[in-house]
């Protein structure tokens, strides 16, 4: 997904579509394909949630998850997209009022005017810079208008000049800034669609056939307390992995009760591993009351993504003790 351009606009891509009614075609064409995908996608998940592949509450947890990973990425593309709208209906204005200025004085050549302002999001005064740089380009236009009437022009609204001069041109006009709106639009649409269609594969993700490894997880504490295990993943790829690791539901191994949400953490859950090294990670349960009862083994997974094509899924066993002081931790490298 690429980020609107940054740079200034130029003359060219002002120019209207040279056919308007095929491109709102395409922009709905394009509409439905994108609305469809993401029917599919919360067409499997509630599939997948009826079939009990996907617990109703990984789908809440992924969302605040996959929200405290993009939430930046996802700023910083709609700051991008403001700047490049902003760009571009000024850009339009600019060139509209040239035109009218290019009418009333045939064969003279405005003079240029000040660049246009790159976006840079941690500069803060980017919107005041870009207020004096439309300032600056409608001075110019209003000296142009002025020197076309002669000193009558002093005297007149400059709005009254300006509409005067420039009706021949307000249908371009009219076309431009529908370009820029449309455009708006289907750059608006792609960035929210794409992070939904994203979130969707992320929690169906959840859900995909795994390789199961040979090692499980062995972790035994206290009723109440936290059981805690680490274990090393590692990267036998040829390239670098982005590894996220998410811990599945636990249910009892006898079958009593159902599956829940446990209140689990893995360190870290979320890293960039080099091909050929390894990392270690920690789980960390809490068996508390409310979900576990001292005795019986509770067994779950804790799902590597990002090794090539591959889903691990590591098993995990652990077990509520009612002896305060035993604590137990077993581990086995992926």
């Amino acid at each position: 997904m690429s980020a609107p351009d940054r740079s200034p606009v130029s003359s060219e891509a002002l120019q209207p579509s040279a056919d308007w009614s095929t491109r709102f075609a395409q922009y709905v064409e394009q509409s439905a394909a994108r609305l469809n995908r993401t029917a599919e996608l919360n067409r499997e998940l509630t599939k997948r949630i009826a079939c009990g592949d996907v617990a109703p509450a990984n789908v809440e947890s992924q969302l605040s998850a996959f929200l405290a990973t993009n939430a930046e990425s996802y700023a910083n593309e709609m700051a991008d997209l403001t700047n490049y709208f902003l760009s571009r209906m000024i850009g339009v204005n600019v060139w509209y009022a040239r035109a009218i200025a290019q009418n009333l004085s045939p064969g003279t050549t405005p003079p240029t005017g000040p660049d246009q302002p790159l976006f840079d999001r941690t500069n803060l005064d980017w919107l005041d810079r870009l207020k004096d740089y439309a300032a600056a380009e409608t001075a110019t236009v209003y000296s142009l208008l002025r020197a076309a009437h002669g000193g009558e022009a002093a005297d007149r609204d400059e709005r009254g000049v300006l509409e005067e001069s420039g009706q021949g041109d307000l249908p371009t006009t009219v076309a431009k800034t529908a370009d820029v709106f449309l455009d708006l639009l289907t750059r608006l649409e792609d960035i929210n669609t794409a992070y939904g269609q994203r979130y969707l594969e992320a929690v169906l993700g959840l859900a995909r056939e795994s390789d199961r490894a040979s090692a499980t997880l062995h972790a035994v504490a206290p009723l109440g307390a936290t059981a805690t295990v680490r274990f090393a993943v590692s990267n036998n790829t040829e390239e670098r992995a982005a590894i996220r690791c998410v811990m599945t539901d636990l249910r009892r191994s006898d079958g009593v009760g159902p599956a829940f949400e446990a209140d689990a953490t893995v360190m870290p859950d979320r890293f960039d591993l080099p091909a050929g090294k390894e990392e270690v990670l920690t789980l960390s349960v809490r068996l508390g009351e409310s979900d576990f009862t001292a005795g019986p083994v509770y067994t779950g997974g804790v799902r590597v993504f990002g090794l090539g094509d591959t889903v691990v899924d590591i098993p995990v066993d652990l077990r509520a003790s009612a002896d305060p002081r035993e604590s137990v931790a077993a581990s086995e490298p992926t």
